[in-house]
């Protein structure tokens, strides 16, 4: 089994955050890792074989595999480029100590996305060898992208509901009080209970679904920068923009072009 090299690594607060480089052609044999982890695909791709299928991965794609996940690999015709966090702490992944856990809690396979682009902010992070708080605040925020899509908590059913209502309407979000209306709860009641749930607000929820079906336009068409704004409920490009730069720290065009 041909070992990767490792270009950049920083090792922090119960993480291991590293790149490396799989030479063209690598086959791994099935294998597993003691510790979890999440890894971005910065360059190439891979075919995965675990868990009875397989997977073929290019580049702006991120795996999550728990510990003692059973994999192999055959890396494409170019060199492949990943990069890994591990966590090595298992501290980390104790429900009472830290919500992280829920982000490794089974195999899974993603393409592009917020997560993602923040991947290739980290890999720029450990290449200008940026303070490792920066780096961990990066690494909180790729798992809290994550974890958008997992329940945080108990809610009522009718919570359910109001998430199907919120994604169906992201782009133009009706107010709190015709929701609350909509289910005859109390606004403060059915905020508290949205949060309880997903770890957010109602309008911060709405917000990230617009930009991560707006980063999947970016990647996925043509459409103009300011079509896709408009068709996505920001006010414009410029507005699309600016929550571009605060949540995933790049331009929608930048984005474009690191997905492409």
């Amino acid at each position: 089994m041909t070992v990767s090299q490792i270009q950049n690594g920083v090792r922090t607060s119960g993480l291991w955050i590293r790149e490396s480089v799989y030479p063209s052609g690598t086959r791994m044999i099935p294998h597993e890792h003691e510790q979890p982890s999440l890894s971005f695909i910065l360059g190439g791709k891979l075919r995965e074989s675990a868990a009875g299928f397989e997977e073929d991965a290019t580049t702006g794609s991120l795996v999550v595999k728990p510990a003692q996940m059973t994999h192999g690999n055959l890396f494409g015709p170019e060199p492949t480029r990943l990069l890994s966090i591990v966590l090595t702490d298992p501290a980390i992944l104790d429900p009472d100590a830290s919500w992280l856990g829920g982000v490794f809690g089974g195999y899974l396979w993603r393409q592009g996305g917020a997560a993602v682009a923040l991947g290739f902010r980290l890999s720029e992070g450990l290449q200008d060898r940026s303070e490792p708080l920066w780096l961990e605040s990066l690494v909180l925020d790729v798992f809290d992208w994550l974890t958008d899509h997992r329940p945080r908590g108990s809610a009522p059913r009718w919570v359910d509901s109001v998430e199907e209502l919120i994604r169906e309407h992201c782009e133009r979000p009706p107010k709190l009080e015709e929701i609350a209306a909509e289910f005859d709860v109390h606004p403060v009641y059915l905020a508290r209970a949205f949060r309880k749930k997903h770890g957010r607000s109602i309008g911060e929820y709405a917000r990230r679904l617009r930009l991560e079906r707006a980063l999947n336009d970016l990647e996925g068409t043509d459409e103009p920068i300011a079509r896709i704004a408009i068709d996505r409920g920001f006010a414009d490009q410029s507005h699309l923009t600016r929550d571009c730069r605060k949540i995933i720290g790049c331009s929608p065009a930048r984005y474009r072009r690191l997905m492409r």
